[in-house]
């Protein structure tokens, strides 16, 4: 799938902060791929992951 890349990720956290200003605690992702977008965007913005926030990749087929 096209639509699930780890740059694709990466640009949903960055518009999530972007417009919440952090208000979460934990991220879900629908895959594996997409987590590790999340993670290394979240560790760009200086965020420990999981200390400040977590991360979990999910299997759905």
């Amino acid at each position: 799938m096209t639509d699930w890349l780890p740059e694709l990720a990466e640009q949903a956290v960055v518009a999530w902060f972007r417009e919440k200003q952090r208000t979460c605690t934990a991220i879900l992702c629908a895959n594996d791929s997409l987590a590790l977008g999340a993670i290394n965007r979240l560790q760009r913005l200086g965020l420990d992951v999981p200390g400040d926030i977590s991360v979990v990749g999910s299997s759905i087929q």
